[in-house]
């Protein structure tokens, strides 16, 4: 793994739940949506939602957690 990558898999670990903007400050990453999508297609559990709030619009990412028998 790149160190770009994990850098973001390691800040979603941390902070839970980050939006592309957030990802962008925290983790130095220049394209937060492309190395997501390198994640995702590598296998690793993060998912997605839309968050609506005063008037605006945005996604907000985190790891899917995996459920246990």
């Amino acid at each position: 793994m790149i160190d770009q990558k994990k850098r973001v898999w390691e800040c979603l670990r941390r902070h839970r739940h980050l939006s592309v903007r957030e990802i962008f400050e925290l983790c130095n990453c220049n394209s937060p949506t492309k190395v997501i999508s390198d994640l995702r297609r590598e296998g690793y559990p993060i998912e997605d939602r839309w968050i609506t709030r005063d008037g605006k619009r945005w996604k907000d990412y985190y790891i899917r957690e995996e459920k246990t028998a």
